[in-house]
């Protein structure tokens, strides 16, 4: 697992799924920040695993820990800027 990058939200890993070896990036959230709700976030990991579209980085799954939540995307190799 490799940092791919962070912010005030949350760290982002480059990971490798054992079963298929498809690379993939893992959202790490903590459980300690005190703005989120842990039920607008599995809303939100829901409808996200219904979006299918080309400019919508693709869900996969989200589970939890006793400190993290861990949203697992479709990685992506291309480098994007922030627009300020």
């Amino acid at each position: 697992m490799t940092l791919q990058g962070g912010g005030g939200f949350s760290t982002v890993f480059n990971c490798t799924n054992s079963k298929t070896q498809r690379e993939l990036s893992m959202k790490v959230i903590s459980k300690l920040r005190p703005d989120i709700d842990c039920n607008e976030l599995k809303r939100e990991a829901e409808l996200m695993g219904k979006l299918i579209h080309l400019n919508i980085v693709w869900f996969f799954d989200i589970f939890k820990d006793a400190n993290d939540f861990y949203i697992i995307l479709v990685y992506l190799e291309e480098k994007f800027t922030t627009i300020a």
